[in-house]
């Protein structure tokens, strides 16, 4: 069942368009852009209460797809971001591409016929290895032929290490999950995943990282990115944290897709 159901149309659509699908397991999203301006002109999302099955993912996506009545042949690009906990952060210094499936079994089962992807991050130096979504690949490519895909995070990274300043703590907040992410001298000294219900645990793990990294509380910046709502989550930070703001307040679509 969907909740926090997001549809925004911003222009009429043409055919010179790309298309960036989101998909994971608690929210799919889908986001088409005009070529030329780069400008988001229309946005679609649906979150959902408990995690979706992988069968039920991938009827979700074709639901979304259909309820948007797209004319599927007219995109010139398409773009596939899967989100799950798939996955893997290894330095350059450290990859072996034989060793690829043993770097992902430390944080996660695989199977022996488990397809195993890797996205490159040049400017970060590092590699995020993971498990694709086959059945959702193998569905897009039988419609559009050809597409790219990536892992979530390597967008998300690539995105905020673009923004970013010397000392920079980020929370992406999204349906049931949270990402930390810090930046020091330039280089990503910390990237994790949090399953969360509510506002106070996105304040339990922000306060958890701020200790473990040895950050002072009252002069740690805390960047927030709101791809999902949580009550009071500003106010309540008040009372924990110095200094604190949300990046996309004023965003249209989610963060990525802006």
């Amino acid at each position: 069942m969907g909740i926090g159901l997001q549809h925004l149309i911003l222009k009429e659509n043409n055919n010179q368009t790309s298309l960036t699908l989101s998909v994971g397991l608690n929210s799919i999203s889908l986001s088409v852009y005009d070529l030329p301006s780069g400008e988001l002109i229309k946005f679609d999302k649906s979150n959902f209460n408990n995690p979706l099955s992988i069968d039920n993912m991938l009827s979700e996506l074709k639901d979304i797809l259909s309820n948007n009545e797209l004319d599927l042949k007219k995109f010139e690009n398409i773009k596939l971001l899967q989100q799950n906990n798939l996955s893997i952060i290894v330095p350059n210094d450290l990859y072996s591409e034989k060793q690829k499936r043993t770097y992902l079994k430390y944080n996660t089962q695989i199977r022996d016929d488990d397809f195993i992807a890797v996205d490159n991050l040049n400017n970060l130096k590092i590699k995020n290895i993971y498990i694709p979504y086959i059945n959702i690949n193998n569905y897009l490519v039988d419609i559009f032929k050809n597409i790219e895909y990536f892992h979530y995070d390597t967008e998300l990274l690539k995105k905020l290490y673009g923004i970013r300043r010397n000392e920079v703590f980020f929370v992406h907040v999204d349906n049931r999950q949270i990402k930390i992410i810090v930046f020091e001298n330039d280089k990503l000294i910390f990237f994790n995943s949090y399953e969360i219900d509510n506002t106070t645990d996105i304040i339990y793990y922000v306060l958890l990282v701020l200790k473990e990294k040895k950050f002072n509380v009252n002069k740690t910046e805390i960047i927030y990115i709101n791809d999902y709502e949580y009550d009071d989550l500003s106010n309540i930070s008040d009372k924990f944290f110095g200094n604190h703001k949300i990046l996309n307040q004023n965003y249209v679509g989610d963060f990525l897709h802006s």
